[in-house]
């Protein structure tokens, strides 16, 4: 079949309008994304304050309960959508009702996001962050007319822009937006126009705000040994495998909060977990405070000076725990930098035993196999890791990655969601 002429030019007009929106969503979504830890931030360095009161550490459980109620009736009354981590609604809605998601949820998944993580939770911002990324790419695509097509290819290109701004990881992020939609495949007519969006993103991110690595990174790659290969593929093998129990603990909790009878106070669910969740924090508060594990992950993923193995442990079971709950029980927080914090941990635990070598090419293959692993995006793992500590982890964040996709392929995390809520 042969295009005529005017088709042909119809064609490059339609794909360079695509292209020119694609790189307006990295430059509106990018300061956007990036207000968020930082307002997370102020609110959470607010309730410290407020809660640095005679008793210690139990008054905290105060804004997590007040947090959990206002979260309740945010998804009940308002805004469904805006329940639990995020990147789930983005691939029920990507498969659903022409990829669109309502306008309104970029306010309130913000709203419910800063409240969240503001508060206290231990999970991440990566995953509301895309959420609210892909929702308005969505909306501006359905707001400029376009058909449903160009409205699914901004709404990935909207998620790469929120990840890449986070991340400051351009080619990974477009990945992950690709993945996270067609899991096996990545379907190239979108994924370059994510990439447009996601570097966009990125070089308003690096003018922004400094390159803040997350963890030091050697000048050169260091000697590996076969004892350090063997201990790389365990590392794989086993974080891999404690992700496999992360999801079913993540699902267990989900099905057990979704199953109980409310009697009509379902509102109640995030307060309760939320809550339950706090309960488990507070006699760690201190170390996760330490570490920024708490505000959103505001500090290093994971501090090498002084590792301390039963500490961190600790530190690595009240993540499994308490992420788990919270997102589960509906709040609004990320599993990303949570699972990337507990497989770089698990790794150097690991390779405390075994090795000498740097710990960071350990780290790297227990955070890529836990993102492999929990979120099924393997490719943008491995792209991921590299492009945050560069060349020395190579090898290790495609070990990782492997593992994580051979392993932990058929196990997936996000539930179905009920898809009348994302319909308009």
């Amino acid at each position: 079949m042969r295009l005529d002429l005017d088709e042909i030019k119809a064609l490059n007009r339609s794909e360079v309008k695509t292209l020119l929106i694609s790189i307006l969503i990295g430059l509106v979504v990018a300061p956007l994304i990036l207000s968020l830890p930082e307002a997370v931030g102020l609110v959470h360095g607010t309730v410290i304050r407020i809660t640095d009161l005679p008793g210690g550490n139990i008054w905290l459980l105060l804004p997590i309960l007040i947090a959990g109620l206002l979260i309740g009736l945010l998804t009940r009354k308002i805004a469904p959508e805006i329940e639990g981590p995020g990147l789930h609604v983005a691939a029920a809605a990507y498969h659903s009702d022409g990829g669109r998601l309502r306008a309104r949820s970029v306010p309130f998944k913000f709203l419910a996001t800063l409240i969240t993580l503001g508060a206290g939770a231990t999970n991440g911002i990566v995953g509301p962050s895309a959420l609210i990324g892909y929702s308005f790419g969505s909306s501006a695509a359905y707001r400029l007319g376009l058909d449903k097509e160009k409205i699914r290819t901004l709404a990935l290109c909207g998620m790469a822009a929120a990840i890449s701004a986070l991340l400051e990881t351009p080619l990974g992020a477009a990945v992950f937006a690709a993945e996270i939609a067609y899991r096996d495949k990545i379907l190239y007519k979108r994924f370059f126009y994510s990439l447009v969006s996601s570097t966009t993103a990125f070089l308003v991110s690096i003018n922004i705000r400094p390159v803040k690595p997350l963890l030091d990174i050697p000048g050169e790659l260091p000697t590996l040994y076969l004892t350090d290969l063997l201990t790389m593929f365990l590392i794989a093998i086993s974080v891999t495998m404690i992700c496999i129990l992360y999801i079913w603990f993540y699902q267990g909790f989900h099905d057990r909060f979704r199953r109980m009878d409310w009697k009509g106070y379902g509102w109640l669910k995030p307060a309760f977990g939320f809550l339950l969740a706090g309960l488990i924090m507070v006699p760690a508060f201190s170390i996760l405070q330490d570490l920024g594990y708490l505000g959103g992950f505001s500090g290093k993923l994971i501090s090498l000076e002084d590792f301390d193995v039963w500490r961190m442990t600790l530190v690595a079971l009240v993540l499994f725990i308490t992420t788990a709950i919270i997102a589960a029980s509906g709040n609004s927080g990320g599993l990303f930098m949570p699972i990337m914090a507990f497989g770089g941990i698990f790794g150097v635990i690991i390779a405390s035993f075994f090795s000498d070598t740097d710990p960071l090419v350990f780290a790297a293959v227990g955070m890529a196999a836990a993102i492999s692993t929990t979120l099924n995006v393997p490719l943008a793992a491995a792209i991921i890791i590299m492009e945050l500590f560069g060349l020395p982890v190579f090898l290790p964040s495609i070990m990782g990655a492997l593992a994580g996709y051979f392993i932990g392929k058929r196990h997936v995390i996000y539930h179905e969601i009920r898809w009348e809520h994302l319909r308009k």
